[in-house]
């Protein structure tokens, strides 16, 4: 691997790590409540609400390793998050069962969700900052639509690991002991990309700054490019945690699916969608990105209620698979920009933290609560749905006013240019 492809290449591996650990809890939840829960109706519950903590601690994460990236430079912030991660991601691993900690079991499940909340918040501060930092013009692929794309291959590697499992030792052993193992893998996956990302991320050049993007801005400018990322941010995490990383325990709870089966069905939908990611990346090269995203946000909030009414509590299984593949192809294009284009908004010296925390501040209150509500509001779904459009309105509200100021500072700079 050349220099320059080696830091790119590292930094979404690290993605990959983030997206398999963080599927993996929504994925074993099922097996995770018989051991660590009293019963699996209040376990259910009980886990997904964990699962919503975990996404608090996003925004502190994202400062203080954001704060390291901007100051100290990105190889340091990305290797104490997947340091960190590898520590919480172990200790989910060996959580002692409810019979023999009584009411500790969920406490150190909570207390190890947030530890990796932290971590895989400054994690995504520092990769969204760096992959675009590192596209260097004409390049075929743009390395920001890697990061959805290696979340979504994270999911790939942990459905296939609780797939395996699943063959080999059986529905019962999986839910007495077995779930532990797809943690402890994810562990080890964290501690090595950690050892390998030592060497430096920082090693290629930094691409040039974006046009408009000035060289040192104002406080107050600042804060309002930061609200800009929180509606931007909006919708894409709520659509991305229900339709791609949360479907696994939906189904399971509500269709009557089995397990394995939903498991299977979710790990083709998501090879799907990680292709469509790569695709919408080669797109970027020919349009702004900008475009793209205004473009896709708006796809996604026409689709918004359609895809709510065919992901209702009460629909079928093939209901339910249409809706979610259709919710993925707007999706896609909003995945594959989002990451460029909320750090463009930043110049270097400030886009770690710039970037980074409003982005998990919208991902923490919309994207992390986002499975928690709609297991909450299955009973008038109807709150949810409208709840949920309107994030997405918000977004595509937002993402046409961006491409509309990007558009005419690129205009100006034409006209300038002799």
């Amino acid at each position: 691997m050349t220099p320059k492809r080696r830091p790119v290449a590292v930094a979404a591996a690290g993605m990959a790590v983030e997206g398999y650990d963080w599927v993996t809890f929504l994925t074993l939840l099922p097996y995770m409540t018989s051991e660590l829960f009293r019963d699996s109706e209040s376990g259910m519950t009980a886990g997904l609400a964990i699962f919503a903590a975990g996404f608090v601690s996003r925004p502190v994460g994202a400062y203080i390793l954001g704060s390291i990236a901007d100051r100290r430079g990105r190889t340091t912030a990305f290797v104490t998050s997947l340091w960190t991660g590898a520590g919480a991601t172990t200790g989910m691993a060996i959580t002692p069962a409810i019979d023999g900690v009584a009411w500790a079991a969920p406490l150190l499940l909570l207390i190890f969700r947030v530890v990796l909340g932290a971590a895989h918040g400054g994690q995504a501060a520092v990769v969204n900052a760096h992959m675009y930092e590192m596209h260097p013009v004409g390049r075929r692929l743009d390395p920001s639509a890697l990061i959805y794309t290696m979340a979504a291959c994270g999911k790939v590697v942990s459905l296939t690991v609780t797939l395996l499992m699943i063959a080999m030792i059986g529905h019962e052993q999986m839910a007495g002991w077995g779930w532990r193992i797809p943690y402890a893998v994810g562990a080890v996956a964290g501690a090595a990309l950690a050892i390998a990302a030592a060497h430096g991320i920082d090693a290629a050049l930094p691409r040039s700054e974006e046009a408009g993007t000035a060289p040192n801005l104002r406080h107050s400018a600042i804060l309002a490019r930061m609200a800009a990322v929180c509606a931007l941010t909006v919708g894409t995490t709520l659509s991305y945690n229900i339709w791609v990383a949360g479907t696994v325990p939906y189904a399971v709870t509500h269709l009557s699916v089995g397990e394995s089966t939903m498991v299977a069905v979710s790990l083709v939908q998501t090879v799907g969608f990680a292709g469509l990611v790569i695709c919408a990346g080669v797109l970027m090269r020919h349009r702004s990105r900008t475009g793209l995203y205004a473009a896709s946000a708006v796809a996604n909030a026409v689709f918004a209620l359609p895809v709510l009414y065919l992901t209702r509590p009460s629909a079928t299984l093939a209901m339910y698979l249409v809706g979610t593949s259709l919710a993925t192809v707007a999706l896609a294009g909003l995945c594959a920009a989002l990451p460029a284009v909320i750090s463009a908004l930043f110049p270097r010296s400030v886009r770690g933290v710039g970037n980074g925390l409003p982005y998990a501040v919208a991902v923490a209150l919309i994207g992390g609560t986002a499975p928690s509500l709609r297991e909450t509001f299955s009973s008038n779904y109807t709150v949810f749905a409208v709840y949920a459009a309107t994030t997405c309105l918000i977004t595509a509200g937002t993402a046409i006013m961006v491409d509309r100021r990007s558009t005419g500072i690129r205009r100006q700079i034409q006209v300038q240019q002799p």
